[in-house]
């Protein structure tokens, strides 16, 4: 059964975000789709009378297998079809390609894989370089300007849950700053609490918490700012670290860090305090069934967004919107010529620049989940896939032009990016890293 049952951190405004936030949200590193939207170019793009779909007599083996985490063969062999003006090349087997990311200009894609090597590679799926920077489990890579890479990892061996004591499930590990060139250039130690597992990023600031309080780093490493007034990080009885720190989150532009004492406060860039309350929290229920927490001041007032305080009826009402956007949010991706969104039907609907439905794409096989993973490029050429590892590829007019069929049930993870000159580098775990991309004839 689903607990029906959500948490909205009001003060920093991140559990469920607004319907502006949602839709361009902030952070490190933008998927290489979402920023074709920025192109001033705008295609008009006529209503199809319904897409095409490629025969299956196109499909063609590719003679490569996938493997399960041991390394052994699966019987499952994709294969692949197109109108003849892509190809589908596998550039490294790996049976276990985790989190994938790319840089700001879509210039280097990046994965890691179950041997904690991070690989780079170039708009055309070439590896750039190879790292194991850490023997440590990384939990996430996040991809900066000029090239930088941050990394957290979680070492599994701080994690707390003492008898007869709060539960304060708190683990260490480390950030690690690489350059360029896979150079390390920092590696530190850093803590996770309750409502947070990762490094927060504002102002081009990487934010931690570590030892001695809320750390700034630089993207070279350099150390900017420790804030350690109320944070308080000690070694239990058996070595590992608690906190009294519950969360700590950025919206882009400061920090928002809540402590078990009841304080609630926010950061800018330069480690000032921007506010700071003194709260309670409560348990409350909404309308449709959900519960939320509210952080109560003293005067009664409520802590909303970045600071606001607003009556508990107010709260509520807010809460109940801001759910309900969650609730309905469509995945969606723009271009300069529309957007495509997948529908609540499992289908790709396409939209021009005002919000007229273009035309709709029906999945072969529903049974696999709605699209996701989409990514575009600047002719409005769009590719996706679906819980079952297969991917798709549509034109502007919503026509097949590629399909690579796996349909595999133990819901392989995959990954999809873009390169500026239109080729799709991805991932998919147990099969590798591999690209899509158009035929030179």
């Amino acid at each position: 059964m689903i607990k029906k049952s959500f948490l909205l951190i009001a003060a920093c405004a991140i559990a469920i975000p607004s319907a502006a936030s949602a839709a361009a949200p902030k952070g490190p590193a933008k998927p290489a789709a979402q920023m074709q939207a920025k192109q001033t170019a705008k295609p008009q793009v006529k209503p199809s009378q319904g897409p095409t779909r490629l025969p299956a007599n196109l499909d063609k083996s590719l003679g490569i297998f996938l493997y399960d985490g041991s390394g052994n063969k699966r019987n499952i062999i994709p294969k692949f079809r197109s109108n003849g003006k892509y190809a589908f090349k596998l550039i490294d087997k790996n049976q276990s390609a985790y989190r994938f990311e790319s840089d700001r200009n879509e210039e280097t894609f990046y994965y890691y894989d179950i041997d904690e090597k991070i690989h780079a590679l170039d708009q055309n799926g070439a590896v750039k370089w190879t790292t194991a920077p850490t023997d440590e489990p990384i939990q996430s890579i996040d991809a900066l300007d000029n090239g930088v890479l941050a990394i957290h990892t979680d070492n599994n061996e701080s994690r707390v849950n003492v008898e007869d004591e709060e539960n304060r499930e708190t683990s260490s590990g480390s950030l690690i700053l690489l350059d360029g060139n896979g150079e390390k250039m920092l590696e530190t130690p850093i803590l996770y609490a309750l409502q947070f597992a990762s490094p927060s990023f504002i102002d081009n600031l990487i934010v931690v918490l570590q030892e001695k309080g809320i750390s700034a780093y630089q993207k070279d490493g350099t150390l900017l700012w420790t804030y350690s007034e109320g944070i308080e990080n000690a070694k239990d009885k058996f070595g590992r670290f608690v906190t009294n720190v519950d969360g700590l989150r950025s919206d882009g532009e400061s920090i928002t860090f809540e402590t078990k004492e009841g304080v609630a406060a926010s950061l800018d860039a330069n480690g000032k305090v921007r506010w700071n309350y003194k709260v309670t929290q409560k348990s409350v229920k909404l309308k449709n069934g959900y519960t939320t927490l509210m952080y109560v001041l003293d005067n009664g007032r409520i802590l909303w967004v970045d600071g606001e305080t607003v009556n508990e009826e107010t709260f509520l009402k807010k809460s109940e919107e801001q759910l309900k956007y969650w609730l309905n949010y469509e995945n969606s991706i723009a271009w300069a010529g529309g957007s495509y969104t997948a529908g609540k039907n499992k289908e790709l609907i396409a939209k021009d620049t005002k919000g007229k439905v273009l035309w709709t794409y029906k999945k072969p096989s529903p049974e696999w989940g709605a699209p996701q993973n989409m990514v575009v490029d600047s002719k409005g050429n769009v590719f996706f896939s679906d819980n079952g590892g297969s991917i798709f590829g549509l034109d502007a007019k919503g026509n097949e032009i590629v399909r690579f069929t796996l349909n595999d049930p133990s819901a392989p993870t995959v990954h999809l990016g873009m390169s500026k000159t239109g080729k799709v580098v991805g991932v998919i775990n147990g099969l590798g890293l591999f690209t899509i991309v158009p035929v030179i004839k």
